[in-house]
Parts: C-alpha cells; structure tokens; sequence
C-alpha cells in the first residue's frame, strides 16, 4: 500500500500496531495484501488501456 511508505504515515501506523491485538494484526495485515494486489491489479489494468489508446492514436494519425 503507498501510504505505508510515507515515514510519518509509518510512525503512526507502528503506534496504532501497537496497541492491536495479534489477531487484529492478522486481519490489518491480510487486508494490506489484499489492498495492495487489488492497486497492482488495477495499475496493470490502467497500463493495458492506456498502451492500447495510445495505439489506436498514433494508427489513427498515420
């Protein structure tokens, strides 16, 4: 997840982990995962539409 890269973002979350408990960890972290597959998903999705309109332009302009 991005905002876990932010340093102030970080010291926060460390602070919030702490007083979780190891199942609410388990959950928080599994929902990280899914979170981060699901903006990797969508990433890739946006790169394929985007390469394919950027296609359709240049073929277009010729």
């Amino acid at each position: 997840m991005q905002i876990l890269t932010f340093h102030p973002t970080i010291r926060t979350l460390k602070s919030y982990q702490v007083t979780m408990t190891d199942k609410q960890k388990e959950l928080f972290s599994r929902y990280t995962d899914a979170v981060r597959e699901y903006q990797t998903m969508a990433e890739c999705l946006l790169f394929q539409n985007s390469f394919k309109l950027g296609t359709r332009i240049m073929l277009n302009n010729c």
